[in-house]
């Protein structure tokens, strides 16, 4: 089995921006995919980011909803 070393996270992208939430660190992340391609610069807290965060945002809650994803294997792995 192979891996790729990546924090365990959520994600939501569109064709301009990627919203990470890493939930074991309770940690965000917001990329400009067009401004910033290799995803140096961390927008999360920049307050002109504000509405594109909260769009994203609501994008992945109604996203984890639907498959009624709950965080039920937040703590372990499903068997």
């Amino acid at each position: 089995m192979n891996t790729h070393n990546t924090r365990a996270h959520y994600s939501v992208h569109t064709t301009t921006q990627k919203l990470i939430y890493f939930w074991k660190k309770n940690q965000w992340e917001m990329y400009d995919l067009v401004a910033d391609p290799g995803e140096l610069h961390n927008l999360y807290a920049a307050p002109a980011q504000a509405e594109t965060v909260a769009k994203l945002k609501a994008e992945l809650y109604r996203l984890k909803i639907e498959p009624k994803d709950d965080d039920q294997f937040s703590d372990k792995q499903p068997n």
